[in-house]
């Protein structure tokens, strides 16, 4: 009954229930109902892809049709039709508050790149998980996407060549959005990205380490962006070459992508990453995935999120305005999944409004939303038209507590279509009057009995605002727990 708890774990220690990325799209080219609005940013968005048909990121479906197909990368990544969702790409264009875009630039660059050397699954059900790559860890939880491969054979990915589109975390390890194999991949053409580490830097041997990777630099290295005086301790690179021993050989040195986004006065960024400095009340800056942004008055936090709330690794979206040399966070919203449940559909899918009942619970699909499927099969394409009876489905979502619906964050479709849900999510309500003992989660009124197996705790010990996870099954119009497990904090 531990279905998430790498991310959801995190949340629950220190995260509210926030409100993500609003707005529908239909069907897997993302029409949908939209209201015509003005400019809302212009300058670069980078986050997840989420859907094809153009290019959904960041909630806007952004119009690729200038490019003719073409992504900047010297990853391999050449063509739109070499994308895949979740991996995290930089559009560089204009978008609007319509929830629609013009892209003038898709740029994609691998995090990491590299043989599997380990893979450590740390809880089967929660679809955690830790691989090792370039003596890097890289965390895979419930929002990641994997590519030829399901999160059951996940131990499969040993020896195998990937690539790793995610975050780097202040710890030093990575989170993955995608994790994809690699089939043409070789430790002659490997990439990671980090700062360098503290006392490692020796201009004389010409090494560096970053985190704990030695890495060697030769007169035939190209260096981008920067100079081989140019490099310091701490300072951010992304690094390609080839895996020799226990040493990365650079073929290329260039500095990473955060120390890219200085730009002019009046340029818009969003972008969604991890806190990887939190919040400083004296300074009121954070930053996300290595950038700083400055806090003001005018700093719009959605729907109860407060400056205090950005702790390290916590997902989220941020919108910005490069003024004097400082971005300026205008908006910050949640990205980091915080509930979900699990099941078949109990309900014929609202096509027009993209909503779902999965296990009884109303699931809002976004236009940030990840729809894939667990055995790969035209995960690219899958899309909301897709999502019918037959299969059982995933739902990583963000609990809309007194709204009662899960925002989706990433759907997983599953060929098995087998009985019974589960559910994880904060109390809203308990009735006990009736003589029912019902409790109120995610929007969804289960009832308890008798025979309801209570682990951790019990129904007269229940309180609105704990964090349970509820094994349940419908019986007639009615949806009875079999079982409820009061989550800890440090589940």
């Amino acid at each position: 009954m531990k279905r998430n708890r790498l991310s959801l774990a995190v949340y629950a220690a220190v995260f509210g229930s926030v409100l993500g990325v609003g707005g529908c799209f239909g069907g897997g080219s993302g029409g949908g109902n939209v209201a015509d609005g003005g400019i809302r940013g212009t300058g670069a968005s980078v986050g997840p892809v989420a859907r094809f048909g153009s290019v959904f990121v960041n909630g806007t479906r952004f119009d690729t049709s200038s490019l003719n197909g073409r992504v900047e990368s010297d990853d391999g990544i050449d063509r739109e039709d070499d994308l895949e969702k979740g991996m995290i790409l930089r559009v560089e264009g204009e978008w609007r508050n319509n929830g629609r875009g013009t892209a003038e630039r898709l740029e994609y660059d691998d995090t990491l790149r590299g043989n599997v050397q380990n893979v450590t699954v740390v809880d089967a059900t929660a679809g955690t998980a830790e691989l090792t790559i370039l003596d890097q860890t890289v965390q895979v939880d419930g929002q990641t996407v994997l590519r030829d491969i399901s999160f059951a054979s996940i131990e499969d990915l040993a020896d195998q060549f990937v690539r790793v589109s995610g975050w780097r975390l202040a710890d030093g390890s990575f989170r993955a959005s995608f994790v994809g194999t690699h089939s043409g991949g070789s430790d002659d053409d490997v990439e990671i990205e980090g700062r360098i580490d503290a006392g490692s830097l020796d201009t004389g041997a010409r090494t560096f380490a970053i985190n704990g990777l030695i890495t060697e630099w030769t007169s035939t290295t190209e260096f981008d962006d920067l100079t081989e005086s140019d490099l310091a301790e701490d300072l951010g690179v992304e690094v390609e070459g080839r895996f020799q021993g226990d040493r990365l050989v650079a073929t290329e040195i260039e500095r990473e992508d955060s120390a890219r986004y200085s730009r002019g006065d009046d340029d818009d960024l969003e972008i969604v990453g991890p806190v990887t400095v939190p919040w400083e009340s004296n300074d009121r800056t954070f930053s996300v995935n290595g950038i700083e942004f400055d806090v003001d008055d005018d700093t719009e936090f959605d729907d109860g999120l407060q400056p205090t709330d950005l702790v390290a690794g916590r997902l989220v979206k941020v919108e910005a305005e490069f003024d004097d040399g400082r971005w300026v966070a205008e908006e910050v919203e949640q990205r980091e999944a915080n509930a979900e449940v699990d099941g078949t559909l109990t309900a014929t899918p609202d096509r027009d409004n993209e909503i779902l009942r999965v296990g009884g619970v109303e699931v809002r699909v976004t236009a940030s939303t990840v729809i894939s499927d667990d055995d790969d099969d035209d995960g690219r394409r899958l899309g909301f038209d897709d999502l019918s009876e037959g299969f059982s489905y995933e739902v990583e979502g963000i609990d809309r507590g007194s709204d009662g619906y899960l925002e989706a964050v990433k759907i997983e479709r599953d060929d098995d279509d087998g009985e019974g849900f589960n559910l994880e999510g904060v109390i809203t309500d308990l009735d006990p009057s009736s003589g029912e003992n019902r409790l109120i989660v995610l929007g969804l009124s289960i009832q308890t009995n008798v025979s309801t197996g209570f682990d951790n705790t019990s129904f007269e010990n229940l309180t609105i605002g704990d964090r349970v996870e509820v094994e349940y099954q419908k019986s007639g119009g009615d949806y009875i727990a079999e079982e409820v497990e009061l989550e800890d904090d440090d589940d």
